[in-house]
C-alpha cells in the first residue's frame, strides 16, 4: 500500500515539473513575450565579481549588504524554530546536524537566497523584459536615506564601512531584492492569484499537507461558555485567549478516565481498537461532558473540518504556539495513524488522527489554513523554477574573502518595503 502511494507521488512530482516548464514557458511567450535582448548590468565595483549568473553581476559590497541581510533572516528563522540563535563564533561552530555546524547551515542558506535573487533578476529583466527595478531600487535608497541618515550620503557610508558596502553597492543590492518579489509577482500575480485557474497545480500542492481530526482534552481546567454555548474571551488578555475556570475533583477524574481509555484503544489493549468514527463520537455527540472535546475556541469549525498544517501557512505557526507539540506530530504521523501528544500549553493531551486530504478544502475562503494558500503554491512552484538555474551560478575570489562569522548583521539597512 505504502509503495503505492509513493509511486502515486512520485508521478504527480514529475507531472507538477512538467506543468512548471508549460506553465512558465505559456506565460512569458503569450503575455510578456521572450527575447526583450534587455541584460541586466549591475554595477561592477571590482575587478571581479561576488557572484555571477548569465548577465547578471554582484560585486563584494553589495554581497556583503546581503549577506548581513540573509544573516539576520538566518537567526530570525532559528529563533522561530525554538532555537538559541546567538550571532557569536562559539553559536556558528555550534554543530547543527548530520556533522554540519551552524555556520555550514548559514553558507548554505546565504547562498540559496544569492541564487534566487541572481535567477529573479535574470528572469525579471532579461526574459520578463521589465525595467522598472533600477528606479525603484534608487527611490528606495533614498527613502532610507532621508528617513535613517538625514539625506546625508556621507553620513550613510562612514556608517556602512564598517560592514563592507556604500550607497551605489547598497542600491544595486535592493534592486536585487526588489527583481525577487517582482518576478513573482509578475508571473503567478498579487499573492499567487493567478494560480487559482491551474486547480490541477493547487490539488498537487496538498501533499504538503497534514490534515488531522483533534481532541483537546484539558486536564485540571474548563473553557468557560455563556448562555448559548460560545467561548468567552479572556478579559485580562483583550480576548487573545478564551476565559478558562477549574474542574472540581470529580471533574478531573472524570477526564484522567477518558483519557486514560483512549489511550488503551490509541495502543489497541483489550482487543477493542479507535476508529474515525470514535473520534468523531468524542468529538460532537458525546453524552457527558467530560467525554466530550473541549473543543478549539479559536476555529471551532475545525471539529467538522479537520485541521490542515502546511510548514508555510502562517495559521500552522500560530496554532503550533497555542498548542505546543500538535503540529509536530501531525507532520510525523501517515495517514491513518492515531497519536495522543502531550500539550503543556492547554495544560492537558491532544489525540490526533490523521486523515486523507479533501482535494477541494483549498476553496474554502472560510478555512484559516488556506488564506495563504495560493501565496505558499506561487512560493513552492518558483523554487522550483530558481532551482533550474543552480548550476549558472557561480562564486567568486570576492565572495569566498568574506567571513560570515564577522560580517555583522544589517540592523539599521533593513529593507522593510520597496518604493515605486
Amino acid at each position: 500500500m505504502n509503495g503505492q502511494t509513493d509511486e502515486a507521488r512520485l508521478r504527480k512530482k514529475a507531472k507538477g515539473k512538467r506543468f512548471l516548464i508549460i506553465f512558465v514557458c505559456i506565460f512569458l511567450v503569450l503575455v510578456i513575450g521572450i527575447g526583450s535582448g534587455a541584460g541586466i548590468y549591475l554595477a561592477i565595483k571590482n575587478a571581479n565579481t561576488a557572484v555571477k549568473l548569465g548577465s547578471v553581476s554582484v560585486s563584494e559590497g553589495s554581497a556583503r549588504f546581503l549577506v548581513s541581510t540573509f544573516k539576520s533572516d538566518y537567526i530570525a528563522l532559528l529563533s522561530n524554530n525554538k532555537i538559541s540563535a546567538y550571532d557569536s563564533e562559539r553559536f556558528w561552530n555550534t554543530e547543527a546536524e548530520d556533522g554540519k555546524t551552524y555556520r555550514d547551515m548559514l553558507d548554505s542558506y546565504i547562498k540559496d537566497r544569492l541564487l534566487s535573487l541572481a535567477a529573479s533578476a535574470s528572469i525579471y529583466k532579461d526574459t520578463l523584459g521589465k525595467k522598472d527595478s533600477r528606479e525603484v531600487a534608487e527611490k528606495t535608497a533614498e527613502n532610507i536615506l532621508s528617513l535613517r541618515f538625514d539625506s546625508d550620503m556621507s553620513k550613510f557610508n562612514t556608517e556602512s564601512a564598517s560592514y563592507g558596502f556604500d550607497y551605489d553597492d547598497y542600491i544595486d543590492a535592493i534592486e536585487l531584492l526588489y527583481c525577487e518579489s517582482a518576478a513573482m509577482e509578475s508571473i503567478y500575480g498579487k499573492n499567487g492569484e493567478n494560480l487559482a485557474s491551474y486547480p490541477e497545480q493547487c490539488v498537487d500542492y496538498l501533499d504538503n499537507f497534514a490534515r488531522v481530526k483533534i481532541l483537546f482534552l484539558m486536564e485540571n481546567d474548563r473553557y468557560s461558555v455563556d448562555e448559548n454555548g460560545d467561548y468567552i474571551e479572556n478579559p485580562e488578555d483583550g480576548g487573545e485567549t478564551a476565559l478558562t475556570h477549574p474542574m472540581s475533583e470529580s471533574e478531573k477524574a472524570s477526564r484522567a478516565a477518558l483519557i486514560e481509555r483512549l489511550r488503551s484503544l490509541v495502543a489497541g489493549e483489550g482487543g477493542e481498537s479507535i476508529t474515525e468514527d470514535t473520534v468523531d463520537y468524542y468529538q460532537r455527540v458525546a453524552s457527558g461532558d467530560y467525554e466530550k472535546s473541549d473543543g478549539d475556541p479559536y476555529w471551532p469549525d475545525g471539529a467538522y473540518i479537520g485541521y490542515y498544517f502546511n510548514e508555510r501557512s502562517r495559521a500552522t505557526a500560530l496554532f503550533s504556539k497555542r498548542y505546543e507539540g500538535v503540529v509536530e506530530a501531525a507532520f510525523d504521523m501517515k495517514v491513518g495513524e492515531y497519536r495522543i501528544v502531550d500539550c503543556p500549553t492547554i495544560d492537558g493531551v491532544c489525540l490526533l488522527y490523521r486523515c486523507e486530504v479533501d482535494s477541494k478544502a483549498y476553496k474554502n475562503e472560510e478555512n484559516p489554513f488556506f488564506t495563504d494558500f495560493y501565496e505558499n503554491v506561487a512560493s513552492h512552484i518558483y523554487g522550483e523554477v530558481i532551482e533550474t538555474y543552480s548550476n549558472e551560478i557561480s562564486f567568486g575570489k570576492p565572495y569566498s574573502e568574506i567571513d560570515l562569522v564577522k560580517q555583522k548583521k544589517s540592523g539599521k539597512f533593513d529593507i522593510y518595503a520597496f518604493v515605486k
